[in-house]
């Protein structure tokens, strides 16, 4: 599991990154050089020692960040130049899905599923969607954002990962 940051524009109430943010993602280290300097020198290991196992890409709102597309760069060379046998056969990305409101970010998400694919590497999106009633307190969404949501998961086949809590049970 990899929490690649610890900045995110939603307030989920039950969130535990949020919840504990300053012991567990302190913002002293919340540096882009760290992050994917650290993330290099594990992927470095990982595929030196010839380690194999399926990897989380936790955390916020780094997808339509300027780290976005420099982690999936960073991890499509790492894993390219290993055998097949070698990769993992799954990228899970747990994510509040907000870069469907960027036309651009959307495009480089499509193209590294489409990258990942061919190197034997799922790259699964599990979205961390409340539903429309329920989001109140997070980050705001609109009809176009839901149709886009529907649209991107029915192409893919990803699902969804609601965290229903006792503030928005009754929505």
């Amino acid at each position: 599991e990899f929490f690649m940051t610890g900045i995110c524009s939603a307030n989920c109430e039950y969130c535990y990154l949020k919840k504990n943010q300053k012991s567990l993602y302190p913002e002293e280290i919340h540096n882009p050089d760290i992050i994917l300097s650290n993330l290099k020198k594990v992927l470095n290991w990982y595929t030196k020692e010839k380690f194999c196992c399926n990897i989380d890409l936790f955390s916020a709102n780094w997808i339509n960040t300027p780290l976005g597309p420099q982690i999936f760069e960073i991890l499509y060379n790492a894993f390219n130049s290993v055998d097949n046998i070698y990769r993992p056969k799954m990228i899970s990305i747990p994510d509040n899905m907000q870069f469907l409101k960027d036309e651009k970010a959307t495009e480089m998400v499509e193209m590294n599923i489409k990258r990942f694919f061919d190197l034997g590497i799922a790259l699964s999106f599990s979205a961390s969607i409340d539903g429309y009633y329920c989001e109140e307190g997070r980050t705001p969404v609109t009809d176009d954002f839901y149709e886009k949501l529907k649209n991107f998961l029915t192409v893919y086949g990803y699902n969804l990962h609601p965290m229903i809590s006792s503030y928005n049970v009754s929505k």
